[in-house]
C-alpha cells in the first residue's frame, strides 16, 4: 500500500509539472488572442472587417479560454489528489510508525517478563557462586544423597588466585583488641610453621555480634596479599588451608612483654 502511494505520488508530480509548462504556453496564447481579439473590435468599428471576422476572432479567443480554464481544474484537481495521497502516507507512515513503537514497548515488557521469570528460576533452582571457579566436594559420594541442614556440600575453587582471603574465630574475651589492620601471622596445618614460616595477613573487619554457640565467638575476616612464607617460600593452594592465626594486637618490645602481666597492679 506504501509503495502505491509513493509511485502515484511520483506521477502526480510529474504531471504536474508537464502541466504546468502547458499552462504558461495557453497563457501567452490567450494574451495573444486577447490583443487580436481587440484589434479586430477596432477595425470592426471603423469598418475595415466584416462582423463575420469579428465573430470568428471572437469564437477562437472564446474556445482558448475554455481551454485554459479547463487546464486550470485539471491542475487544481492534480495538486487536490497529491494532496490527498500524500495525507494518507502520512498517515500510513505514522500508523506504521505507532505499530512498531507499540511492537517495541511490547518487546522490552516480554523481554523484561522473560528475565523476571529466568532470576525467579535461578533462585528457586540454582545456586550461583560471586566467583568463577570449579567445585570441590567433601562428604558427598554419590547422587541423591542426603545432608543435612548446614552441612558443608563442596567448596568453589577459584580459577583466579590473584587475591586470597581468610576467616578465623576469635573468643569474646579480649576481642574488642581486635582492629581493622592489625597484623596476622598465619600457621597452617598444611605446611608446619618451623619448616616453612608464617604467611602474613592483616585484618579486613569484624563479625558485629558473635555467634551463638556452645563458646560464643566473633569472626574475623582477613586478606592475605600472597603465600609467601616468612621462609620466602611459596606455598601451593589446593582448595582451602587450615590452621591457626595470631592477631598482633599491639607493637611492644620485649622488656614491655616481660612487665605486661603487672600493669594491673600498677594501675591499682
Amino acid at each position: 500500500m506504501e509503495w502505491q502511494l509513493q509511485d502515484d505520488i511520483r506521477n502526480q508530480t510529474s504531471i504536474l509539472i508537464s502541466k504546468g509548462e502547458e499552462l504558461n504556453l495557453m497563457e501567452n496564447a490567450l494574451a495573444v488572442s486577447t490583443r487580436n481579439m481587440d484589434r479586430y473590435r477596432k477595425l470592426y468599428s471603423k469598418g475595415v472587417v466584416s462582423q463575420a471576422d469579428l465573430e470568428k476572432v471572437e469564437l477562437e479567443h472564446a474556445e482558448k479560454s475554455r481551454q485554459y480554464v479547463l487546464l486550470k481544474q485539471q491542475i487544481l484537481q492534480l495538486n487536490a489528489d497529491r494532496s490527498k495521497a500524500t495525507s494518507n502516507l502520512e498517515i500510513l507512515q505514522h500508523s506504521g510508525l505507532r505499530k512498531i513503537s507499540q511492537n517495541k514497548a511490547a518487546l522490552v515488557f516480554a523481554q523484561r517478563n522473560l528475565l523476571t521469570s529466568i532470576l525467579e528460576w535461578e533462585d528457586e533452582y540454582t545456586i550461583k557462586s560471586p566467583i568463577d571457579g570449579k567445585l570441590a566436594y567433601n562428604e558427598v559420594w554419590n547422587e541423591h544423597q542426603n545432608v543435612e541442614e548446614g552441612e558443608v556440600v563442596f567448596t568453589v575453587v577459584p580459577f583466579s588466585r590473584n587475591k586470597f582471603f581468610g576467616k578465623c574465630t576469635i573468643p569474646v574475651k579480649n576481642a574488642g583488641q581486635v582492629r581493622k589492620g592489625q597484623q596476622v601471622y598465619l600457621k597452617l596445618d598444611n605446611y608446619p610453621s618451623t619448616d616453612w614460616g608464617m604467611v602474613k595477613a592483616r585484618v579486613n573487619s569484624i563479625s558485629e555480634v558473635p555467634s551463638r554457640g556452645v563458646l560464643p565467638s566473633y569472626i574475623v575476616y582477613m586478606d592475605i596479599e600472597n603465600l609467601t612464607t616468612s621462609y620466602s617460600k611459596e606455598l601451593v593452594l589446593s582448595q582451602e588451608l587450615v590452621g591457626t592465626a595470631d592477631i598482633l594486637l599491639e607493637k611492644v618490645t620485649l622488656l614491655e612483654r616481660v612487665f605486661y602481666q603487672f600493669r594491673h597492679i600498677w594501675a591499682t
